[in-house]
């Protein structure tokens, strides 16, 4: 599985336009989930086994999959859903330095 959406890397300034989840971390006390994202010019760049365009985004979502809902699909299917617009950054909550927008493959595409 992977994402298709091309996005403006922050790090490199170069497009990637498919995305595959290396990772998935679930902290269930306390309810996040973290995907480290690869990014990648192309599917065809993927396949041909050519390196990512930076080094992996880590980006956290609040929520984690319901037991019949396997990680994998439950991050990817996040990681596209819209940024509601009522959605601020808040004080309560640090912000990493260069951290990667949450919404950044918001409205992608899964694939196979």
């Amino acid at each position: 599985m992977a994402i298709k959406k091309n996005v403006v890397l922050a790090l490199t300034g170069a497009t990637a336009g498919y995305h595959v989840i290396g990772n998935v971390t679930l902290d269930v006390l306390s309810r996040t989930t973290v995907a480290s994202i690869n990014s990648y010019v192309s599917e065809d760049t993927y396949k041909a086994g050519k390196q990512p365009l930076q080094l992996s985004s880590t980006i956290s979502v609040e929520g984690v999959p319901e037991e019949n809902e396997g990680a994998v699909p439950y991050i990817h299917r996040r990681l596209i859903e819209a940024k509601p617009a009522d959605e601020k950054p808040t004080d309560e909550r640090p912000m990493m330095y260069n951290a990667p927008d949450r919404y950044m493959l918001a409205g992608g595409e899964i694939v196979a």
